[in-house]
């Protein structure tokens, strides 16, 4: 008996490199496809800022300014120290922005108070790019000047000799006293204006030996003012008043027309003898010596005198009025 087996026989044909190629193509497509999905989930669409400050071309930080406030459109208010000088803010969305910076500071109540502002800026943001601003701020304080008063001698006179102290006198400011050496006193942050000055003159008591008459200044907004005042002495004085009778009475005798009066260092005056007192104001204090004349003119009125007095000593003192009674005796 036979057995039959059957064989099946594989058949092999040649290999399509075509196919194989455009599986390739197809594999490296999807390779980049993946890489650009990558490239683009890494890519970035934002920029930042770099904001620096300076104060009307100073960049220290004025005495009136804590701290700094960078205010920038849609974003919040970013505060920073005055002396860094510059802030940085990362992750701005590309576009255009508005931006404000601030100086600030304390004032009596705790409160923040604008000192400091700049204009306001627009800037723009690009990708991956840093943009810089450069801020210029400006004062918000008043426009005010200063004022700079000087005082010298005219005379001999010197600082510690006559004179200790200086009163500025400023018409609606308070009085200031210093020391006649320093010199000078200084004024700052006026509001411009007129301001009208005096100046006076103290002794080591406080007594006043001398006072100039007013000046005014002009003061202008930024600018300084400069006052040159020379000083004169002028020592003190007081009041001197004289009565006079004629051995008792105060009934002028027939043979006197005019009583003069006669004080050394002064020039005589004459008066009608019914007048019978004068007074003399602004007499430099110290002591004086006193005579008195009653005359009488002849036919060509040349003075005769009929009746006089014995000279009398008396002292003025400073700011004090002084009275006195003198009696004159016929001449002869």
């Amino acid at each position: 008996m036979f057995v039959l087996l059957s064989t099946q026989a594989c058949l092999i044909g040649p290999i399509d490199n075509n196919n194989n190629n455009n599986t390739n193509t197809n594999n490296n497509n999807n390779t980049n496809t993946n890489t650009n999905n990558n490239n683009n989930n890494n890519q970035t669409t934002t920029g930042s800022l770099l904001v620096k400050w300076d104060f009307e071309g100073n960049t220290a930080c004025p005495a009136d300014v804590d701290e700094i406030v960078v205010q920038l459109q849609g974003q919040d208010d970013q505060i920073a120290e005055c002396s860094k000088g510059q802030l940085g803010l990362d992750g701005l969305e590309a576009g255009t922005y508005t931006l404000v910076v601030k100086g600030i500071r304390k004032n009596t109540e705790g409160k923040d108070e604008v000192t400091w502002e700049s204009q306001s800026e627009s800037v723009t943001i690009k990708i991956d790019v840093e943009t810089i601003a450069e801020i210029e701020l400006k004062s918000m304080a008043p426009a005010v000047g200063s004022m700079t008063i000087k005082w010298s001698f005219t005379e001999v006179t010197t600082c510690g000799n006559e004179v200790s102290g200086i009163v500025v006198k400023i018409k609606g400011m308070d009085d200031r006293t210093l020391d006649c050496a320093k010199g000078v006193a200084t004024y700052v942050d006026l509001a411009p204006g007129e301001y009208f000055v005096t100046l006076q003159m103290l002794d080591d008591q406080d007594g006043i030996v001398g006072e100039t008459i007013e000046q005014k200044v002009v003061v202008e907004a930024g600018n300084e003012a400069v006052l040159d005042i020379p000083l004169t002495v002028t020592p003190p004085t007081g009041t001197l008043t004289i009565d006079w009778d004629f051995d008792g009475s105060t009934t002028c005798p027939a043979d006197v027309e005019e009583v003069v009066v006669k004080i050394k260092g002064e020039t005589d005056r004459v008066l009608k003898c019914e007048d019978g007192t004068i007074t003399l104001n602004d007499l430099p204090a110290g002591e004086y010596f006193v005579i008195l004349e009653g005359i009488e003119r002849d036919v060509d009125d040349t003075p005769i005198v009929t009746w006089i007095s014995s000279e009398q000593t008396v002292e003025v003192l400073a700011d004090k009025e002084l009275s006195v009674d003198i009696t004159l005796s016929p001449s002869n």
